[in-house]
């Protein structure tokens, strides 16, 4: 479970932030920005803030869920019952 902890935050917090900055950063300097699907351009710049924002959004939700198994592996070694809180209504 420590080993997940870590690879959970090294990948997803640390290198897809690395994702995010280089997509912001990166793409305008090797890709035009231009609407042309003849030629296979289709980036604008208002379809790379789209594609951020979506980034942005996954990282968000990122962090709720490793919060989420923080606070499980806080109740192990607590010493506490580590049960999952996530709703689970089957009736």
């Amino acid at each position: 479970f420590t080993w997940f902890l870590i690879s959970w935050f090294v990948t997803r917090h640390v290198l897809f932030m690395l994702v995010i900055k280089s997509a912001y950063f990166d793409i305008p300097k090797l890709l035009p920005f231009a609407w042309d699907p003849e030629q296979g351009y289709y980036l604008t710049y208002e379809v790379l803030m789209g594609f951020i924002a979506l980034m942005v959004s996954l990282q968000v939700l990122q962090v709720i869920w490793f919060r989420m198994i923080c606070l499980i592996a806080w109740r192990v070694v607590n010493g506490q019952n580590a049960e999952d809180t996530r709703s689970d209504d089957e009736e």
